[in-house]
């Protein structure tokens, strides 16, 4: 099959997607609080306020807001940086450490059950391809 040919097939299952695929990743997904959470988490570090903005795309406005709600539910804390007055630290706190390992366990366990339905190779085969297709889109 010839690679217009393939693509053109690829396009049109988008659409099919959207009835399955598009609603489990809308349910698989990391947003707003649980997203910041998720970058603190994976990084291991605190992270200045305006860089958890710029890494997620957001305004220093809404990075605000969520961080604000994130430390009234005690998942993180705020500190003004001793040598720049004008930076916030955004520290995960435990409780937040243990909030998004949850989120964490629980897409996992999902993604598990759909690919014990495809069965090991399959799954595997999925894995390469989409570890391939990262590494074109990176490049």
């Amino acid at each position: 099959m010839a690679i217009k040919e393939i693509a053109e097939k690829l396009y049109t299952l988008d659409f099919e997607y959207e009835n399955g695929f598009c609603r489990l990743q809308e349910e698989f997904s990391v947003k707003g609080e649980d997203c910041v959470l998720m970058w603190l988490y994976r990084i291991g570090t605190p992270l200045y306020s305006g860089d958890l903005a710029k890494k997620l795309s957001l305004t220093s406005g809404r990075i605000a807001n969520i961080l604000r709600t994130l430390e009234q539910k005690k998942f993180v804390t705020r500190s003004t940086d001793l040598n720049d007055g004008r930076k916030v630290l955004v520290t995960l706190t435990t409780a937040g450490k243990k909030h998004i390992e949850k989120i964490n366990k629980r897409n996992v366990a999902k993604r598990a059950e759909i690919l014990e339905a495809l069965g090991e190779g399959d799954a595997a085969e999925y894995l390469r391809i989409t570890q391939r297709i990262l590494q074109v889109l990176n490049s």
